[in-house]
């Protein structure tokens, strides 16, 4: 590893690889994503093109456990807020699940992509009665503000959508404002709980959810207590007024909030809280933007 600016040399500590469950050579396949888990920093969970998800326990390079997540590609994963044991995933099959460490037996479907209209199975025997394909899903982040919350969108999609676990089965809400595809998204931070999406419309959308949030009738999701069972029973609402936009000069890739770091200072020398800058990837340009 090179030097970096000051002289400071960044030491390779530990790497994390291992067999896969679905494959027979000797080294796992490429991964796609992975999540931090915030209450024990030591787990990591990756997901990755074979359909397995897998957590590893970084202090010792080992992976405490791996399952098979999905039918297709898993895309995306990430940790409930507050738990060890709790994750959700996304993939290449529209479903978005969670899994509990407690209980590996089974997952819990909390959405899958509704399936097109009008479109044949697959043609090829003997699979031709098989489900049609479905959107994949391929990114997914809660609210840190209201772990409850959970956003994602579909490949080639235009909405964003937003997911109560404690109402599983459909969405709660879509936020509709793209014109183009959605290609990432991300919430601030706590105490500046808005969501950002940007797409190949070149459009950075901020979206106040607090006032069209409720807690359905169902009993609070709780961390410790499992996951609840599928009811679509929630209908889901149109969100079509984002409270903040900007428009770049080309397709917006990425995005990230300013972290919450202590005594943090942009260039200008002024300290910034968490959650008051956003930068966008665009061309070859990365802009930051003051919320």
């Amino acid at each position: 590893m090179g030097t970096g600016a000051g002289g400071h040399r960044l030491t390779l500590k530990t790497t994390l690889s291992g067999q896969s469950k679905v494959q027979s050579h000797g080294s796992g396949a490429p991964l796609t994503n992975f999540s931090w888990n915030d209450k024990a920093p030591s787990l990591v969970v990756t997901s990755s093109i074979d359909t397995t998800c897998t957590v590893w326990n970084i202090d010792t390079a080992t992976a405490i456990t791996q399952l098979i997540a999905h039918d297709r590609e898993v895309y995306d994963v990430a940790w409930l807020p507050g738990s060890t044991d709790i994750f959700v995933s996304v993939g290449a099959d529209g479903s978005l699940r969670a899994f509990d460490l407690r209980s590996l037996e089974h997952s819990t479907i909390l959405y899958e992509t509704p399936t097109p209209k009008n479109v044949p199975p697959p043609s090829a025997s003997p699979s031709s009665t098989a489900r049609p394909p479905a959107s994949p899903l391929l990114r997914i982040a809660f609210n840190p503000a209201d772990s409850n919350y959970m956003s994602t969108f579909h490949m080639d999609g235009c909405g964003v959508q937003i997911l109560d676990m404690r109402s599983p089965g459909q969405p709660v809400m879509e936020l509709v404002g793209h014109r183009a595809q959605v290609n990432a998204l991300g919430w601030g931070s706590t105490a500046n709980p808005l969501l950002a999406t940007a797409g190949d419309d070149s459009q950075l959308l901020l979206w106040d959810l607090s006032s069209h949030t409720q807690a359905p009738a169902a009993s609070p999701r709780n961390a410790s207590s499992g996951l609840s069972s599928p009811r679509p029973d929630v209908k889901k609402r149109m969100v079509t007024d984002p409270v903040m936009a900007y428009t770049g000069s080309s397709e917006i890739v990425s995005l990230a909030w300013s972290p919450q770091i202590a005594g943090m200072t942009m260039n200008t020398g002024h300290s910034t809280a968490a959650g008051e800058w956003i930068a966008v990837a665009m061309g070859k340009s990365i802009k930051a933007l003051k919320v």
